[in-house]
């Protein structure tokens, strides 16, 4: 039987490698677990692992990332978010409701009677964004709801509509400990993670996901977004679709997967700019029920070919 949305953000936050691997040069989690100590002296304040944002269980999209980063704001700045003296129970409703407005407190903002959008609660009650502007919206959270509203609509909410989970879930600072890590504990939690998800489509961001899980885990192609050079700005939406796009069999469900760079990336596109416009629109179909992923990637580059 399938685990709930709370029961899994519950094991995946207690996850039972973290502490060890602090200690074992050998664990693929040491380095990014040690990272935190860079931040943290003591291991009842390191953050949590985290799951995911958004609502997993009715996500129609799932992004996929690195790892969540390290915020260094300490004190009364400092955001409110789970670390190892909260119980598994606390941790996991936190990230299950993270943006649930009518919690009280509201653990992050969205459409808040008096917030910007993607700030956090801080201690002092404040509600920030970590960054050099406080109340500027979370980057990797705004820029993933812009691609968001390409695919859904401009009323979409990371409470109902997507979410956003990574490969790995210990928080790093500069994804530091990713690749090392990558490999563990995406085969610990991602087959759990996309058995809860109902999403059909997966939007890979960035090199990482696409180094540490798109071609190992997923079976993409070998040449599968490629982006060094001026190899990618030099291909045309047609060249990018049939590279780019591809249907996985992960754990024995078809779902379509798509490049886009990181939100935090210099050279942030979206998916129409790089797709085209016919292409998003098929997408968006294939979500909404209008049509059906084809059975296999043969199948699917004639429908997209189909579209330039």
């Amino acid at each position: 039987m399938a685990m709930t949305e709370l029961q899994l953000a519950g094991e995946i936050s207690n996850c039972s490698k973290r502490k060890g691997a602090l200690t074992d040069l050998k664990s693929p989690c040491n380095k990014v677990v040690c990272n935190q100590l860079k931040v943290e002296q003591d291991f009842e304040n390191f953050h949590r692992p985290e799951p995911w944002i958004g609502r997993l269980s009715s996500a129609r999209v799932l992004f996929i990332s690195s790892n969540p980063g390290l915020s260094i704001d300490q004190g009364p700045e400092r955001e409110i978010f789970p670390v190892e003296s909260w119980s598994i129970k606390d941790s996991a409703e936190f990230f299950v409701e993270r943006f649930n407005q009518k919690h009280d407190p509201v653990y992050a903002t969205y459409n808040h009677p008096k917030e910007p959008n993607f700030l956090t609660r801080s201690f002092d009650g404040e509600y920030r964004s970590g960054g050099k502007s406080p109340k500027t919206p979370q980057k990797t959270w705004s820029g993933i709801h812009k691609l968001a509203t390409e695919l859904l609509d401009q009323n979409c909410s990371p409470d109902a509509d997507y979410a956003l989970t990574e490969i790995v879930h210990c928080k790093s600072l500069m994804a530091a400990g990713v690749s090392e890590a990558s490999g563990t504990c995406a085969t610990q939690w991602m087959p759990k993670i996309l058995e809860t998800s109902p999403a059909k489509v997966l939007i890979l961001l960035g090199a990482k996901v696409r180094d540490n899980f798109a071609i190992p885990f997923l079976n993409a192609p070998k040449d599968f977004a490629i982006t060094n050079g001026s190899i990618y700005s030099a291909m045309s939406q047609k060249e990018r679709a049939l590279r780019d796009i591809f249907i996985t069999n992960y754990e024995g469900k078809n779902r379509l997967a798509l490049f886009n760079w990181h939100p935090t990336s210099m050279e942030t596109r979206g998916l129409s700019t790089a797709y085209g416009e016919n292409v998003v629109t098929w997408v968006k179909d294939l979500i909404d029920g209008r049509i059906k992923l084809p059975p296999d990637n043969m199948e699917l580059r004639k429908e997209l070919s189909a579209k330039f």
